[in-house]
């Protein structure tokens, strides 16, 4: 499983989400390819993003999990789809 954690200490200018563009995406996809191929894993992968929103030692900071976030682009390695 890979992991994108995203901050902000508001929502009044970007979600965090939002962070996570198709740039971030590219790059994502570039690491985890390299990654994998070093470490020859040849099983599937989730990818997740973590957004927290709220003010380091402040009570009740917003934490969303997304779980199995789609990157936008599927990549081969080996023969093998990977998303």
């Amino acid at each position: 499983m890979f992991v994108e954690v995203k901050t902000r200490s508001s929502r009044d200018f970007l979600d965090p989400i939002t962070a996570v563009n198709r740039q971030k995406q590219h790059n994502l996809l570039h690491a985890i390819n390299h990654y994998i191929q070093y470490k020859r894993i040849s099983s599937a992968y989730r990818f997740d993003v973590i957004t927290i929103v709220g003010i380091p030692d402040r009570l009740n900071p917003e934490i969303e999990h997304i779980e199995d976030f789609q990157l936008s682009q599927p990549f081969y390695s080996g023969g093998r789809r990977w998303r």
